[in-house]
């Protein structure tokens, strides 16, 4: 059980579905733009493949950093959602360019504003950076004022390691942005494909990540993994624990 910085007892609320196939006990509410969820130093990404993905119900996609390591002084940092209505990362390590993809392809966040999204990020190493929307690849680049552009999906030898804080939204102040719902937070120490993404998705019906089933065959590859079923309280469980 990981010590959380909010109380559960009022974030953990039963989370009924604005679309007809997801289905769950109970999400993260953030209901503040202050507030956040504090999981310590884990999920150190080092220079290894990667993916993180959540659900997420947020009012507005226009700025909602849904997963972050954000270390005082912005060195090695990373964040992880919504920008521009568009699926948003950036990684900075001291010293380089920054790495900052808005995926700008076929697919938009405005279209899933106030209903679940399931959005996910997969780094490989030894090609590029994909995002997924509600298990669609979505591979274009917005070029944002000349500093976001395709040569940025690639992150190479880019240390992901930091001494902050894992967390739900943010740091708990400017990039904790808007009111929303999170739930099925995962870590895995690989770059998943586009087949165990889709199948993660499962058209809106959220699997247990726990068990190999269909194309998802990476559960040896998942790291972290929070339900946030517990309904109450102060703590988390991490049900793999690494």
């Amino acid at each position: 059980m990981l010590g959380l910085g909010n109380n559960l007892t009022n974030m953990l609320v039963p989370a009924a579905a604005a679309t007809a196939s997801y289905t769950n006990e109970y999400s993260l509410n953030f209901d503040a733009s202050n507030e956040t969820v504090d999981f310590g130093n884990t999920c150190n990404l080092g220079t290894a493949d990667f993916t993180l993905m959540c659900w997420v119900k947020a009012s507005d996609w226009t700025s909602d950093f849904c997963l972050t390591k954000l270390p005082g002084g912005w060195d090695n940092y990373w964040y992880f959602g919504g920008l521009y209505d568009k699926l948003y990362f950036k990684q900075y390590e001291a010293g380089q360019t920054p790495v900052a993809c808005i995926f700008n392809g076929t697919i938009s966040l405005v279209e899933h504003q106030d209903e679940w999204v399931h959005i996910a990020i997969s780094c490989n190493r030894g090609g590029v950076i994909t995002g997924y929307v509600n298990g669609a690849p979505d591979a274009g680049i917005y070029d944002y004022s000349g500093w976001n552009n395709a040569s940025q999906r690639t992150a190479s030898s880019r240390d992901f390691d930091n001494t902050a804080s894992f967390k739900c939204k943010g740091d708990g102040g400017a990039y904790s942005v808007v009111p929303s719902m999170m739930d099925e937070v995962a870590v895995f120490n690989a770059a998943l494909d586009d087949a165990n993404i889709a199948a993660i998705y499962n058209d809106g019906t959220p699997i247990d990540m726990l068990e190999a089933q269909g194309d998802y065959d990476t559960v040896d590859d998942l790291v972290s993994y929070w339900k946030f079923t517990e309904g109450e309280g102060s703590s988390a469980e991490d049900l793999v624990g690494s």
